[in-house]
């Protein structure tokens, strides 16, 4: 038995190398095990056909399973990278599809800054470099003409930005305008005109985490959704 059982434990230990260098554990397999197991049982005594006791088998498909999670989830990108297999809350994604929301993706995963909670600024930032790779056509280019047109606001003359509807966590809906900033090294994307709403309402602080979702209504009307991690 403990010859087994040293032979079991060997071949989970090359099973994990495996496993870390990013191989295959189907390649290496039961049988595999059983032709390294002991040939005898006991001195003078051949078994021609060895094979595994049951609890064996069990406990390296489970050890397999594990070591196959373990694999997966050290392969999730780190905060700031770009966001695999993202989903929407069920709520959210509920009523998106009841008011026949199309074309939804995740714009940008981030932690929320000063700038974006400070009054004085009054807007959300979306760092076009931030974003995320599907979500980089997210505005069409009608919309884009729109907010490079600008108005004239005393002696100044401001971005007018895009009419567009966000929706919070609780599913309210608030009127704001997205605008595109474009400075010496960085394009910026704005939710501007109401977003200090959305922060006061959902107390929103410092270093949250939050993600911001683009859909479609009646495959025209930008809206975007607020969700909080």
């Amino acid at each position: 038995m403990c010859c087994r059982s040293f032979v079991l434990g060997d071949f989970l230990a090359k099973e994990k190398q495996v496993l870390q260098l990013g191989g295959d554990c189907s390649v290496l397999s039961i049988k595999s095990m059983e032709e390294g197991s002991p040939s005898k049982k006991h001195k003078g005594e051949i078994v021609e056909k060895p094979e595994l006791p049951l609890e064996f088998k069990e406990k390296f498909q489970e050890m397999v399973g594990r070591l196959s999670m373990e694999k997966g989830s050290s392969s999730k990108k780190s905060k700031g990278e770009i966001v695999d297999n993202a989903e929407l809350p069920w709520a959210i994604k509920e009523k998106i599809q009841e008011m026949g929301g199309s074309e939804v993706k995740l714009v940008i995963q981030k932690s929320l800054f000063k700038t974006d909670l400070s009054p004085n600024h009054g807007r959300f930032s979306i760092p076009v470099q931030k974003m995320e790779k599907e979500a980089k056509n997210f505005v069409r280019e009608r919309e884009e003409s729109i907010m490079a047109e600008r108005q004239q606001q005393g002696q100044n003359q401001r971005l007018a930005g895009l009419p567009v509807f966000v929706m919070d966590p609780s599913l309210k809906f608030y009127n704001m305008h997205l605008k595109k900033w474009k400075m010496e090294k960085a394009v910026v994307y704005n939710i501007t005109n109401g977003w200090m709403d959305l922060v006061r309402s959902n107390n929103l602080r410092v270093n949250d985490t939050v993600q911001l979702w683009s859909f479609r209504l009646n495959d025209q009307q930008l809206c975007f959704a607020f969700v909080k991690l």
